[in-house]
This record gives C-alpha cells, sequence and structure tokens, in this order.
C-alpha cells in the first residue's frame, strides 16, 4: 500500500515525503517496489493458488508504470494473466457453485487482470493476452462493496438507479469487451483479402455498429446517474465518454482506411487490366 500510495503523490506532496521519510519520491518508490517484489518472491507467486497474493501482485501491477524502458509492467501482466487462469478464475464461479461471495471476488480479480493487459498491450502496441484465449466470466456485479457478504446466500440485487463503487471499473470492462470484438473483426477483414466491395462496405458497418450500442450502453446504464459534483462519478462520466471519442475515432479511421484500399484495388484494375485486383 505504501507504493501504492507514493506512486500517486503529486508534487506537493512529494515534498511533504522528503520531510516524513527523508528522502526523495523517486527513492522511496524504488525501496518500496523492491520491496514488493521481493515479498512477491517469497510468497511464491509463481506457484500460488492463494487469492490474496494473487490481489496484492495485481494492486502492484496497477500501479506499475507502463511507460518506462524496463517493459517490467508488460512481462508481468503476461505472468499474473496465466496465473489467474491455472486459478481457473476464468471460468465464472457460478460453474463451480461457489459462494455468491467468493464468485464475485472472482469476478472482480479476473477482470481487473484483463483491464491491465488491455492497458498493457496497448503501451507496447500488441494484442491483449486475453484475445486468444476464451471466457466465460462474467463482469462484476454494480453493487456498492457493502453490499457484499462472505456470508450471503443470493447475490445482492444491482443498484441502477445510483452510482457504485464499482462503476469505472464496470464502464473499462464494458469497453474492453467492445475493444475484443472490434479486434476480432478486423481479423475477419484481414483474413479475406479478396473480399468484394459490397462485404468491405459491410464490413465497415460492424465496428460503427458496435460503438453505437457502446454508446447507448454507456448512457443508459452510467452517464444517467453520475453526479459529476462527486469526484469518483465526475472521473467515471469522462472516463466514458472519453472512451466513447476513442472507440469513434478508431472506427472512423477504420472505415476510411478500408473505403481507401478499395479505392486503390478498383484504380489498380482500371490502369493494369490484366493484374488482379487483390495484387498489393
Amino acid at each position: 500500500m505504501y507504493n501504492l500510495t507514493n506512486h500517486g503523490t503529486n508534487d506537493d506532496a512529494a515534498g511533504s515525503l522528503l520531510v516524513i521519510l527523508h528522502e526523495t519520491r523517486e527513492a522511496a518508490l524504488e525501496r518500496y517496489r523492491l520491496a514488493v517484489q521481493q515479498a512477491l518472491a517469497r510468497g511464491n507467486l509463481l506457484n500460488t493458488q492463494r487469492m490474496t497474493m494473487l490481489q496484492a501482485a495485481v494492486l502492484f501491477l496497477s500501479a506499475l508504470p507502463n511507460e518506462d524502458n524496463s517493459r517490467a509492467a508488460w512481462s508481468l501482466t503476461s505472468l499474473i494473466y496465466h496465473i489467474a487462469r491455472t486459478m481457473g478464475l476464468h471460468r465464472d464461479g457460478t460453474a463451480f457453485k461457489l459462494k455468491p461471495f467468493e464468485t464475485e471476488l472472482r469476478r472482480c480479480l479476473w477482470w481487473q487482470v484483463c483491464i491491465i493487459d488491455s492497458r498493457s498491450s496497448e503501451y507496447h502496441c500488441n494484442e491483449p493476452i486475453a484475445q486468444h484465449f476464451s471466457s466465460d466470466t462474467k463482469p462484476p456485479l454494480h453493487v456498492n462493496d457493502v453490499d457484499l457478504s462472505p456470508d450471503m446466500v443470493e447475490p445482492p440485487a444491482e443498484r441502477w438507479d445510483r452510482a457504485t463503487d464499482i462503476m469505472l471499473s464496470l464502464v473499462r470492462c464494458e469497453a474492453m469487451q467492445t475493444g475484443r470484438k472490434l479486434g476480432l473483426t478486423k481479423q475477419k477483414q484481414l483474413r479475406q483479402p479478396g473480399s468484394s466491395n459490397t462485404k468491405i462496405a459491410d464490413d465497415s458497418e460492424e465496428p460503427a455498429k458496435k460503438c453505437r450500442n457502446l454508446e447507448a450502453s454507456f448512457r443508459n446504464k452510467y452517464l444517467r446517474i453520475c453526479d459529476s459534483s462527486v469526484p469518483f462519478q465526475f472521473l467515471s462520466s469522462a472516463v466514458a465518454r472519453v472512451i466513447l471519442v476513442r472507440f469513434w475515432l478508431i472506427t472512423q479511421y477504420s472505415v476510411a482506411s478500408s473505403e481507401n484500399k478499395a479505392d486503390d484495388k478498383r484504380a489498380k484494375g482500371s490502369l493494369f487490366p490484366g493484374m488482379p485486383a487483390s495484387t498489393g
């Protein structure tokens, strides 16, 4: 937790840190980072079957910057993802008839791993690891932390009349699911290089439809219950809107790219009648 706290400090807090710890923020970060790594190693992270150990690793990974040149976050993400799969977190707890509380903890942990995977792969210009594996783990319920109890025998009812603690994570979960679908659509198009112009137009509509569905989901579920005067809800709303803009930009760029390729093929066919249109 000290490591996470130091990652979140600003310049003003860094000055207080120097007074309290008698070291700079950078030195404190390095010391706590090494301490966490040693603790994970002593806890036998590579062979762990303990949820608490994996939760600690995910918390550490959530604060680890992706922008550095060490690629440590990317490498550790792959490790954490596969550990989560060996623990069976990619399967929903209801398939094993687990208690509602444990099922919900597994869902939260699994989806956080997938969110980190998506974030890290984007920084390093790679496809998410999760895109190549199947999973039936459902997203967490739209409830507050206080609604969950180890003693509950039934899952709590979701709260769609107000914002909850898990709302921001659910926004990111839905965005990641849409991103995965868009990625699969792109792969499908790449596997069909000889598609007709009509097929290209149909395929270009598919990403736009997915983006419209995501926007409708965000507006109907989350944006309507966000109170901008509450910082966390304002952040959730802002993240949702940024995600929508980003997806629309990606979609429009992909459509324009597909249309340009189709135009290039038509132009090549008119200039060189004997050359196959698919020659690139």
